[in-house]
């Protein structure tokens, strides 16, 4: 999940990226919350301000102004690693904006094209600096937080991932997944099976249980390395 703040005073600044915002991650079937805030003073006193991953950002909202509020965010509050979208109707407030190291700027009328772009670069991001594993059905890009995984099937030529919410069939290679997640604690049990360590709640001879209640088997060659594993902790 993906915690997106819009702070701007124009209602009709706010509507216009809330659907464009919400069309492009559903298009990339990656979940959001976005939180819209009027004034300066509404979003400061946010309580989860540390949690906003993005933030779309109006330079003039009122007598506190945009510079400022990143001023804050970053100087008194020494929240990092909020991306800041800073938007404005005048262009000439780009240099102004360095200290707050945004990752761009938007003039309005914002461009449905320039706002797609930056939002790629925001996803190159999170890419970057989260744990998130990627995969592709059809023309998509998705991407799925690791901690959430439960395990991977391999279905013939396909790959399923089980999440705590969703499942997912992709065309991929259990081999090449292990080794892309083997620092994340995964473990093999199986030709086709590869669980995160972290969801297993029992473990016998020849198969394992994830939450109590998801059974996956265990084959004989990895039962000696998965018990090693498992009790290490």
């Amino acid at each position: 999940m993906l915690n997106i703040a819009i702070c701007d005073d124009s209602e009709l600044i706010c509507h216009f990226l809330v659907n464009k915002i919400e069309s492009y991650f559903q298009g990339i079937c990656k979940d959001i919350d976005i939180k819209i805030f009027n004034s300066s003073e509404d979003f400061l006193n946010y309580n989860n301000l540390e949690k906003i991953n993005l933030l779309f950002l109006d330079i003039e909202i009122d007598e506190k102004s945009g510079i400022d509020i990143a001023r804050d965010i970053r100087e008194k509050f020494n929240y990092n690693n909020i991306n800041i979208i800073f938007i404005s109707a005048h262009k000439e407030y780009a240099l102004d904006l360095f200290k707050s190291r945004p990752i761009d700027f938007l003039v309005k009328p914002i461009n449905d094209q320039n706002l797609y772009d930056v939002l790629d670069r925001f996803i190159k991001i999170v890419e970057q600096t989260s744990n998130y594993f990627k995969y592709k059905i059809k023309n998509n890009i998705l991407l799925k937080d690791i901690n959430s995984i439960l395990f991977f099937e391999s279905i013939g030529r396909k790959i399923k991932i089980v999440t705590e919410k969703d499942e997912d069939m992709f065309y991929g290679n259990l081999k090449n997944i292990n080794e892309e997640l083997e620092k994340f604690n995964f473990i093999q049990t199986h030709n086709s099976f590869l669980v995160n360590k972290k969801y297993i709640t029992k473990i016998t001879n020849t198969e394992l249980f994830i939450k109590d209640s998801i059974r996956i088997p265990i084959s004989r060659s990895n039962k000696d390395k998965i018990l090693k594993l498992y009790m290490k902790g």
